[in-house]
């Protein structure tokens, strides 16, 4: 008697733009046999070595077979070399800064020049050498902006914000100075901020040697895992039986009316802020995400309506008064004066969550 099978599909965008769909058989039940590798000893002992020692496949998925290296997770997950990179260039820029700012401090004769260079060290700390009342009142202000200057930068992309009060508390600490300085603030200054910096380095290698550990301890029962995964997987509906219910289709019904609400009709949208994931154009993206989602599974053979409110809402989503949030990004957090497309560079969510959906069916 030939072994239950169950049936996996997957589907593939012809360019005609219908989609089709190849089935793969699989075992329904996969009992454990030589193909398994025996992960109770091996890899809870050296995962390293179990990955070595073995290279037989997990399972077929539909994507070809998979090898026992393809499930564990590899010792360079998590590494982040990219970040790493930007991290230690922005340590070394402000190595050098800080480093100047102190030189600065103790070979300058012009007490302005002495206080707007110990704000090199840290936003507002020029102030702490001047040590005024009027000095001190701004760099309790200072403190007080920095996490507003940060909660734009993040809200807007706009890191002109906390450059802008770095420098312009250096330059504040500067025109405050009078003919004597708080020497000390120099020295106490160095010792805080190279202090942090140590400990946020050891933090972060902490953490990463943690994250490597706990990626071990799983790599233990992830082969484990799969194999119960495979054995109690259900088989997958037959090809065109797809079929929503009627609460979903109303659903549908109601995002199709939104996509074919005119240009000018935003009543179906909640108006808030244009910066963050409450502004109108990622409730547009996610009318198209949805609708060519539809189209692709359940309707691929049909346009009409469903297209045409695909590509009501992309042009939409075009108008002023959505894309106007970019050139307000591009001023403060891209430095640019001019050209404000969103389409040239960097406006990756229009052209991916925009595109890539609707173009594919």
């Amino acid at each position: 008697m030939a072994p239950s099978t169950m049936t996996t599909t997957t589907e593939t965008t012809k360019t005609n733009g219908i989609n089709h769909l190849d089935a793969a058989e699989l075992p329904s039940k996969i009992a454990p046999s030589s193909m398994w590798v025996d992960t109770s000893d091996s890899i809870k002992a050296d995962p390293s070595t179990s990955v070595k020692a073995s290279d037989g496949p997990v399972g077929d998925f539909g994507w070809g077979p998979w090898k026992i290296q393809d499930v564990l997770i590899p010792p360079s997950a998590g590494r982040g070399m990219i970040k790493k990179y930007h991290q230690r260039r922005t340590l070394y820029q402000y190595i050098f800064l800080s480093l100047a700012g102190l030189w600065s401090f103790y070979n300058l004769e012009n007490t302005s020049y002495r206080a707007a260079a110990l704000g090199f060290l840290f936003p507002g700390a020029g102030f702490t050498a001047v040590a005024s009342p009027t000095a001190v009142a701004a760099f309790l202000l200072t403190l007080v902006l920095i996490p507003l200057s940060i909660f734009v930068w993040f809200a807007m992309g706009g890191i002109a914000f906390p450059i802008a009060l770095w420098i312009g508390s250096s330059f504040m600490a500067g025109r405050l100075a009078q003919d004597t300085l708080f020497e000390q603030s120099a020295a106490l200054w160095a010792l805080g901020c190279f202090s942090g910096i140590t400990w946020l380095m050891n933090n972060a290698s902490s953490l990463n040697a943690a994250g490597y550990s706990k990626a071990q301890e799983r790599n233990k029962y992830l082969v484990q895992a799969v194999e119960e995964q495979m054995a109690d997987a259900a088989p997958a509906p037959q090809s065109g039986d797809r079929e929503l219910s009627l609460e979903t289709l109303r659903h549908v019904q109601h995002i199709i009316e939104r996509g074919l609400s005119p240009r000018d009709d935003f009543s179906f949208h909640d108006v808030i802020d244009q910066f963050q994931t409450g502004a109108i154009r990622y409730q547009l993206y996610g009318t198209i995400d949805a609708l060519s989602l539809y189209q692709c599974h359940y309707v691929p053979g049909f346009h009409g309506y469903l297209s045409k409110a695909c590509q009501n809402a992309i042009e939409k989503s075009l108008q002023k008064r959505i894309m106007s949030y970019w050139k307000w990004e591009s001023i403060f957090g891209r430095f640019t004066l001019s050209d404000w497309d969103p389409i040239k560079k960097d406006a990756l969510e229009f052209v991916i969550d925009d595109g890539k959906h609707y173009k594919t069916n």
